[in-house]
């Protein structure tokens, strides 16, 4: 599936001085069922980006969902299309001083 603009939502996660963002570290994307259709990685770091289906984690234990996608530290810049539902929350850990766009959606 191709990215389609008026059909997701998108999130930046990065390096405020190319666009704004956030800086690194976690971000709750959205609470609630929803699907995570993907991530456009625009540079890497060396720490290891993790999709969760959760509302938050307590030092490195997701709350209450699992770890639905991990990408090793350093993965290529592309983007990754993997299109799954999200029931708790979509929550996701990145590198600090890097570009990621997350792409989303919510509802039918």
């Amino acid at each position: 599936m191709g990215y389609n603009n008026r059909q997701y939502q998108k999130t930046f996660l990065g390096n405020p001085a190319a666009a704004s963002g956030l800086l690194g570290g976690t971000a709750q994307i959205f609470t609630g069922s929803g699907t995570f259709h993907g991530v456009v990685v625009g540079t890497t770091t060396g720490t290891v980006f993790v999709v969760a289906d959760t509302t938050g984690q307590t030092g490195v234990v997701v709350n209450n969902g699992s770890t639905a996608m991990l990408l090793k530290a350093s993965i290529a810049e592309k983007d990754f299309l993997p299109d799954f539902q999200i029931a708790n929350g979509l929550y996701v850990t990145f590198g600090v001083n890097r570009t990621y766009t997350i792409l989303w959606s919510q509802g039918s």
